[in-house]
């Protein structure tokens, strides 16, 4: 079965090919723009500031489990992208391939890192801790905001070459899964040890706590 699917994998269509050319970046400002986009810095720093932004003024409980469940999409985003996937499936980069490396337009010679690139770590990460933040603060203007920043981080891989348009939306749906699996794990965690103490959790600007 694996087999089969890393032969597809290997096989890609037209359609793929054709997307990817039409995606690939070529325009001076926004290799700049998505250069940044996929700063993995920028992106740590955009993610602390938003948790800083609803957690400060928390109940140090509320706010640590928040973090700890932000913590644990990450890690498991990183497991299943980095450890699990590309080993497993071995789907070269656009970059390393041998039909499409000659022909992909690069950002400052940035190859990606490592070889491999089934599935996408960065838009796996962006898309699971949208989800799960987007779930527990439950900002409209946040939810809007996080998910365009997800997506940016998406388009960005293809822009710079790094990711077929598969990569990215495989890492869509697996950072949209992770993000509401662990948040419902959050919500039994919440139930047990927060109400358990009295203590309720509301993040909704519009509500009080």
């Amino acid at each position: 079965m694996i087999e089969k699917l890393c032969h597809l994998l290997e096989q890609e269509s037209q359609w793929e090919k054709n997307i990817f050319h039409l995606l690939n970046g070529r325009y001076a400002l926004g290799d700049y723009f998505f250069w940044l986009c996929s700063n993995s810095w920028l992106e740590a720093c955009i993610y602390i500031s938003c948790l800083w932004i609803f957690l400060h003024k928390k109940n140090y409980k509320e706010a640590l489990l928040v973090i700890l469940s932000v913590a644990l999409v990450f890690f498991l985003c990183e497991w299943i992208s980095s450890s699990l996937f590309k080993p497993i499936f071995h789907r070269l980069r656009p970059t390393y391939h041998p039909d499409f490396k000659e022909c992909v337009n690069t950002v400052f010679g940035y190859l990606g890192a490592g070889t491999y690139g089934f599935i996408s770590g960065h838009t796996t990460n962006a898309f699971g801790f949208a989800t799960i933040t987007a779930l527990i603060f439950r900002s409209r203007i946040y939810v809007w905001t996080i998910l365009l920043f997800a997506c940016l981080i998406g388009y960005s891989r293809i822009y710079l070459g790094v990711h077929f348009i598969s990569d990215v939306l495989v890492g869509v749906l697996v950072g949209l899964s992770l993000g509401y699996l662990v948040y419902k794990l959050y919500k039994s965690c919440q139930i047990y040890f927060l109400k358990k103490n009295h203590i309720t959790i509301s993040f909704n600007r519009n509500k009080t706590s």
